[in-house]
């Protein structure tokens, strides 16, 4: 398994175990020794010096595990078992054994602020989308250009970046939302089967043999609010400027 963001990423060994590479000006290490064996990892990323870059595991007991640069706290909640998680601009979310989303870290525009509800998947990018049991997106936090607009639908997947998401539906079919030239907001395109490397995003290349960690920034950077840990609508969503 491995993740990545624009200028950083990690994988998980076959036992288990954290490598990341990359970096610009910081570089990122995983906990050594680590907690237990790692079952599944994020890397979110920060603002143009480095602070906010990170990276989120669980262990194989459903721990969250954070580690990263920013002077805010990185620490999940305690007492949770998660399963699974996702990393996005300075926060983190993820889905308690029973579908319900828990956020930390900065709460940018309401991104770290989850509503209530029962959730199957979670991505975290400049805001944050969820699918329900039923396939339904749900986003929220900074509404620029719509961003938090799903569309309306069943889907089986979902991936939020940082001013746009894109969800399949059942069928196979791309639906995406948020900023767009020239005002276009949203596109639905037929899926094409394609390698990876047709288009996609490559991620930075590996270590040949040494573990270590990047650091990442990120386009579109904006002023920054406090942090949060929130598991529901506790407190109203920050405002975007």
């Amino acid at each position: 398994m491995s993740a990545w963001s624009e200028h950083h990423a990690c994988a998980l060994t076959a036992d288990g175990a954290a490598v990341c590479w990359g970096g610009v000006s910081t570089v990122l290490t995983p906990p050594d020794p680590a907690p237990g064996r790692y079952t599944a990892i994020g890397v979110g990323f920060g603002d143009y010096g480095g602070y906010g870059a990170h990276a989120c595991a669980l262990t194989d007991r459903g721990e969250a595990v954070c580690w990263g640069t920013q002077p805010r706290p990185l620490t999940p909640p305690a007492g949770e078992v998660y399963a699974a998680l996702s990393d996005g601009d300075q926060h983190t979310c993820a889905l308690t054994g029973d579908g319900e989303a828990v956020c930390w870290g900065l709460n940018y525009g309401g991104a770290a602020d989850p509503p209530p509800g029962r959730f199957a998947a979670i991505d975290a990018g400049g805001y944050t989308c969820a699918l329900t049991a039923g396939g339904e997106a749900v986003c929220w936090g900074d509404n620029r250009d719509g961003r938090i607009e799903a569309p309306a639908g069943r889907y089986s997947a979902i991936s939020t970046g940082d001013a746009r998401a894109c969800a399949l539906t059942a069928d196979g079919e791309a639906v995406c939302w948020g900023t767009r030239e020239a005002g276009e907001r949203t596109r639905r395109r037929a899926a094409t089967p394609r390698s990876a490397s047709a288009g996609a995003t490559p991620a930075p290349s590996p270590p040949a043999a040494k573990r270590s960690a990047g650091a990442t920034t990120s386009t579109d950077r904006r002023t920054r609010r406090p942090d949060a840990t929130r598991r529901s609508t506790r407190a109203a969503p920050m405002p975007a400027p």
